[in-house]
């Protein structure tokens, strides 16, 4: 078996192999994308005496297809076309020879970072938010520091439901994927059965013949298999009544389809519950949220739908006998490995973490207004990043939790027009939605009307100096929002004093979810820029926190 060492490469190639990239360093970011081909290449020297078809390549358990060998000189070079399909995240490439792994070497694992189709972007950016501002919002939470509350107790929202309807087809079908060729496993199954009935036996049934003299009969000898006539000839005709034989049969009552059934009745519950608020805001005339009510309204259906759906799946053959299974506690090779069993086991992690046992105007946001949660994921992932920098010893959030009768118990505060603050320490806070009234001699304020900046970070310096920063989220970046956010910008910098006029805001950032190169603006980005003007932008989008580092490093004293 071969050795991979430094006679062996290991290659991606994108597109018509014009760009090609070693995988054992780090990838530009960025650079692939769900739903497209790329070619993974083996190349090795002093390969004389090694077959081509005994490699293989998988990538993250999902065999990659070969292509193309090549074995000139000595030198082999083996080519696997590889296709993610719409699947985004970390996929590990593994190369076997004879079945062993060769490639990376041991203890090691090397990922490939795929990146979402940009014509999804909108919804991974949704779910990505909707499942940080959960857990962020849960662990600042009393709930979280006194009662450490389970799944148990869930807040079923239009943000929820988003999530699951840009999930359940594919779930779906992965269910139907796994139908065709379910895990299953073999029983054994002993029983007592007339001794004539026997159709094949083993040396125990065999023994307990010839041993258990006391509840011998005269047997009819045509009747028996032609082993056991010959027993009983010797036996002068007499055996034993009944025996015990062994059947096999193929049972489907596997952990990995108990996972699969408890999911899927996990689902249907959730789908009856989404059904049922959906049902509230369609007859509560109440609700003055034209997009909420549009959302309960023409949404419902298709959750009854999904519902049919889930059901039918249930009703399949191969989990009839199934016992669901309630708690996952393991997760298996197969559930690791297996493409279909891995989605399903990705999109049950994803549900639990998106399920939040908080309510809130933030959780009940339709995914039009995804600019609206970018606001919120921007102010509480900063918030986290704050405390796990200075510590939550002196951190006090009560002023965004409440009880509240209409979400059923706490309720996260975050309310656009409403002025929302947490202190991270004696001389740190951080605003949402602050508001500046006109300034006067014994505040400060806006000289230019009322003004109510998306976050504002107070920090006292040494001196007992105020310093402001202000930060605008923007998520739809077009040319035309930047230099309006830009203007504003500038007003926020200009027209917010103290009570004896001096300007207090020394730093004004948008924060984007990316810069189209297309824009014109990206000078605002550079780092110059922004250190000469306290000014630009700041490039923070969900599932990468290298613009939180940037953030915190232009902004903190």
């Amino acid at each position: 078996m071969p050795i991979l060492a430094l006679g062996v490469v290991m290659r991606l190639s994108i597109g018509n192999g014009e760009k090609s990239y070693e995988l054992h360093k780090s990838l530009p970011a960025g650079i692939l994308q769900e739903a497209k081909k790329y070619v993974i290449c083996l190349e090795e020297d002093n390969a004389e005496d090694l077959s081509p078809e005994d490699y293989s390549v998988t990538v993250s358990g999902v065999p990659a297809n070969l292509i193309m060998t090549n074995k000139n000189n000595g030198n082999l070079c083996l080519k696997w076309i590889w296709e993610p399909e719409f699947f985004s995240g970390q996929f590990y490439p593994e190369v076997f020879y004879q079945g062993k792994r060769i490639w990376p070497e041991a203890n090691r694992s090397i990922a490939i970072i795929v990146n979402p189709d940009q014509a999804k972007l909108s919804e991974e950016h949704f779910c990505l938010m909707l499942e940080e501002v959960s857990r962020i919002a849960f662990l600042l939470s009393p709930a979280y520091k006194q009662a450490r509350l389970g799944h148990s107790i869930q807040r079923l929202s239009i943000a929820q439901l988003e999530m699951i309807t840009l999930y359940i087809k594919d779930i779906l079908c992965a269910v139907e994927r796994i139908a065709q060729n379910p895990k299953k496993k073999l029983l054994r199954i002993r029983h007592e059965v007339p001794v004539y009935q026997v159709r094949q036996t083993d040396e125990e049934t065999l023994l307990r013949m010839v041993t258990q003299t006391s509840v011998w009969s005269k047997t009819n000898n045509a009747a028996l298999l032609s082993g056991l006539s010959e027993i009983a000839m010797k036996m002068n005709g007499h055996l034993v009544e009944r025996v015990s034989e062994v059947s096999n049969r193929i049972s489907y009552d596997t952990y990995e389809n108990a996972f699969v059934k408890g999911f899927l009745l996990r689902l249907l519950y959730l789908t009856y519950m989404l059904d049922q608020h959906l049902g509230y805001l369609e007859k509560n005339r109440t609700v003055n949220d034209p997009i909420r009510y549009h959302v309960a309204t023409n949404r419902r259906w298709q959750i009854r739908s999904y519902r049919k759906s889930i059901q039918s799946k249930l009703n399949m053959p191969f989990l009839r006998e199934v016992n669901p299974l309630t708690t996952v506690g393991k997760v298996t090779v197969t559930m690791q490995k297996h493409p279909d069993y891995r989605r399903l086991y990705t999109y049950y992690h994803k549900l639990l973490r998106n399920i939040t046992p908080l309510g809130g105007e933030c959780f009940d946001i339709s995914i039009e207004r995804t600019y609206q949660l970018y606001e919120y994921w921007c102010y509480l992932k900063l918030i986290e990043r704050l405390v796990q920098k200075y510590g939550a010893s002196k951190f006090d959030g009560q002023e965004i939790f409440k009880t509240s009768a209409e979400d059923k118990g706490l309720s996260l505060k975050l309310t656009r027009g409403q002025q929302s603050m947490v202190k991270i320490n004696e001389r740190i806070r951080i605003y949402f939605q602050r508001q500046y009234d006109y300034y006067n001699k014994s505040r400060y304020g806006s000289y230019s009307g009322q003004m109510k900046p998306d976050i504002v970070i107070e920090q006292i310096d040494d001196k007992g100096i105020l310093r402001t920063t202000i930060l605008d989220p923007k998520y739809r970046v077009t040319h035309t929002g930047i230099r309006e956010a830009l203007v504003k910008m500038h007003a926020y910098k200009d027209a917010i004093v103290d009570k004896n006029m001096n300007r207090i805001v020394e730093k004004a950032y948008i924060l984007v979810p990316d810069m189209p190169t297309d824009t014109g603006d990206s000078k605002y980005v550079k780092e110059q820029y922004k250190k000469d003007h306290g000014l630009g932008i700041l490039i923070v989008s969900p599932g990468n926190d290298a613009g939180f580092d940037e953030l915190l490093q232009s902004i903190l004293l």
